[in-house]
């Protein structure tokens, strides 16, 4: 069997395109991923500060109770 130079520069190109084809997608695979993983941090960011947000108001209701209880309290041990 004889190989040429042309046959082996064929071989080269097609291989220099898979290669070239095969990089691109998966540089635009994982670009896409990417920004999916970008896009769920921000909204698990997002739920997290609404938590914190609900807990925080929860606990400042929690104390306005607490003081008004106490006060309510204080109030019938004075009369």
């Amino acid at each position: 069997m004889v190989f040429t130079i042309k046959d082996l520069n064929e071989c080269l190109l097609d291989f220099s395109r898979t290669v070239v084809t095969y990089s691109e997608r998966e540089l635009k695979a994982r670009s896409s991923i990417s920004a999916a993983q970008t896009q769920h941090y921000y909204d698990a960011l997002y739920m997290k500060d609404q938590k914190i947000n609900w807990l925080e108001s929860r606990i400042n209701n929690i104390g306005v109770n607490i003081e008004n209880i106490v006060d309510a309290r204080l109030f019938e041990k004075g009369n």
